[in-house]
């Protein structure tokens, strides 16, 4: 491997002048064996023993030779394993490797690191090719795991100390580097404007999911390093600072503690820790100015608890202040053009049973109290709720109750799994609504779903309306908020002063005036909506968002234009609730001050009440004879 040279190394050799401006991506390169960005060798930890840019690996003869040896023997235990005396080893599987880690016959000393080492090589060279057990078209490692193993390898190989640990430090910033991108790339939403974020509470979640990993190389500090790192290279940003925990020192900001942290492991050059702080912080701001989340931005916060598609984040980032922390169960879902692939802030199975409720436990994933937030929206899954399964019957394509109707067609397996999918949405809705039961008088909820859902008849929902009298369930059309579809729905809140309105001003459809109908002309056909949720018409599918690049793709899926609630709907509940807050905030607060008027009244004039006697014992005084007090007043 060709060392890589640092600026200050760069600029110290003779006849090299010290270039004007540094590179916008800081010593980021991309690797030619592998295709990834990474970063340069910077050295041991200081000037004086930092290797030279151009220097070949300072190998013995004689350690080439025991190399050389030590992996043709690895080679043949390999063929053996895979059954490939001749050529290219081919189909080469984990358990294959394992065997051969596991072989006494293998390199004693340091023998893993030498078998992925020489794995890594091989597939440089194009000498073998993998695959997985239970796939054909994938290979069970990538090329940055490749690179790490190969680095690994050649500290073990490298006689000279020094040197070793270069390329031992170097194995540890990479992997460490590439587990947050593999970590991203399964949990985080995909990179919009070329980068990724790492929302707050995915940063905690990533915390606790890799923490005996860093533990072995350092612990947080080794994590957040790594993320300052890849920042460097335009790859990751935090979506916020890092909190003051630990040993930090006052005044210092967590990327100067990362890369003064950095440069003690000897991951960066000690005499760049000016530099690299100042790029990165740069490089951050840019990032971080340049986005605009689709949950918004603000310290209102509303939990939105089954966030599904999304669309109640899009709609609350209209109302200034505000935003969303979705909470949902692990997975990706194609909301459009607009936003990709999108997945929730908190990953939380609704369906299990803790020792908390279900909205407790999903504010502290976010890492707040429940009490903080201003409104909870729930969206019970709908799709296998909805009346409209009576339809797809003989389909075999059925949800819900309509699981056990002698019509169904469906196959035994696939059966089965829908079948636990509604046990699954039942226990989900149990939890929720006991939840709500608890938290009723703590925060204000909305919970929505079609007026024709299966939702509403469960007995989870009606036994609890019925010991709550101050919930209401209340009948709207989303064609009254502007959609062009009708969309009956039912709101169940504690909201008791929020009245529906809408563009029609009752919350319901009112022919020419609601978003469906107002283009008609009055006359039969006044009440024809321009979409229908369930229509043979290619032309009345429910259509969202505006048509966006070449292949016509609209701004949101067909599934998620389904599935959305108008945005104008959520912004009135959104906005009520912030009125029924600050109301209750101003209650509070004159409560309060009337409280301590009162103390302070039964504490100074409290004593005005008090009888001549009971004055002069508690004060220690004496009456004075009217008499005596004229004379010796005069």
């Amino acid at each position: 491997m060709a060392y890589v040279r640092s600026e200050h190394q760069r600029e110290s050799e003779p006849g090299n002048p010290p270039q004007e401006a540094p590179n916008p991506i800081w010593g980021a390169i991309t690797c030619p064996d592998w295709g990834i960005v990474t970063l340069p060798i910077w050295g041991v930890g200081n000037a004086g023993s930092a290797l030279s840019a151009n220097a070949e690996a300072l190998e013995s003869t004689d350690a080439n030779r025991q190399r050389t040896a030590a992996e043709m023997e690895i080679e043949k235990l390999v063929r053996r394993e895979t059954r490939c005396p001749k050529g290219k080893i081919t189909n080469v599987q984990k358990a294959h490797v394992h065997k051969v880690i596991k072989n006494r016959a293998a390199e004693a000393l340091e023998r893993a690191a030498k078998v992925w080492g020489w794995l890594a090589r091989a597939m440089k060279q194009r000498k073998v090719s993998l695959k997985l057990s239970t796939e054909w078209t994938n290979e069970w490692i990538g090329n940055q795991e490749h690179r790490v193993n190969e680095l690994r390898a050649d500290s073990v190989w490298e006689p000279d100390p020094p040197r070793s640990k270069v390329r031992e430090t170097l194995a540890n910033r990479e992997e460490a580097m590439g587990m947050i991108r593999t970590w991203m790339k399964l949990n985080e939403e995909p990179a919009r404007l070329g980068w990724q974020v790492l929302r707050a509470e995915k940063k905690e979640a990533l915390r606790t999911s890799k923490a005996n990993y860093f533990r072995r190389i350092g612990g947080p500090e080794a994590m957040y390093t790594a993320i300052a790192l890849l920042t460097l290279t335009g790859e990751v940003v935090m979506e916020t600072d890092r909190g003051m925990g630990g040993v930090r020192e006052a005044g210092t900001t967590w990327i100067q503690y990362a890369i003064k942290w950095a440069a003690a492991s000897d991951w960066v050059p000690s005499d760049q820790i000016r530099n690299l702080t100042t790029e990165i912080e740069r490089a951050q701001a840019e990032m971080r100015n340049g986005r605009n989340p689709r949950e918004g931005k603000g310290k209102t916060k509303i939990m939105d608890v089954g966030e599904g598609w999304g669309s109640i984040g899009i709609a609350v980032a209209q109302i200034p202040g505000c935003s969303t922390i979705g909470v949902d169960r692990v997975g990706f879902l194609d909301q459009g053009d607009l936003h990709g692939q999108i997945t929730s802030r908190v990953n939380l199975d609704l369906c299990t049973v803790g020792t908390t409720n279900v909205l407790r436990r999903a504010a502290k994933l976010a890492s707040r109290q429940l009490e903080t937030f201003t409104m909870i929206w729930m969206s019970p899954e709908c799709r296998i709720l909805t009346s409209a399964n009576s339809m797809n019957v003989a389909k075999g394509c059925t949800n819900g109750r309509r699981l056990d109707d002698p019509r169904n067609k469906m196959g035994e397996k696939e059966l089965t799994g829908r079948k636990e999918e509604y046990h699954q949405c039942l226990m989900a809705i149990e939890n929720q609504m006991e939840a709500l039961d608890q938290e009723t008088n703590t925060t204000r909820f909305a919970m929505e779903n079609p007026a024709t859902s299966d939702l509403w008849k469960l007995e989870a929902v009606t036994k609890r309306m019925e010991k709550n009298e101050d919930w209401k369930l209340v009948d709207v059309d989303q064609c009254a908020y502007g959609r062009k579809c009708k969309k009956p729905t039912k709101i169940l809140t504690n909201m008791t002063e929020w009245v529906p309105r809408g563009i029609t001003g009752n919350g319901r459809c009112i022919p020419l005036l609601c978003g469906g109908t107002m283009n008609n002309e009055k006359g039969p056909h006044q009440y024809r909506h321009e979409q229908q949720m369930i229509t043979s018409d290619p032309a009345r599918k429910p259509r969202e968002g505006k048509v966006t690049g070449e292949r016509g793709r609209r701004e949101y899926s067909v599934r998620a234009s389904k599935n959305l609630v108008q945005a104008e709907l959520v912004i009135e509940l959104v906005k009520e609730a912030i009125r029924m807050e600050g109301k209750q905030a101003d209650q509070e607060r004159k409560e309060n001050q009337a409280k301590r008027k009162l103390e302070n009244k039964i504490r100074e004039g409290g004593n005005s009440s008090e009888t001549g006697t009971s004055k002069r014992k508690r004060t220690g005084t004496r009456k004075v004879p009217k008499e005596t007090a004229t004379e010796r007043n005069k």
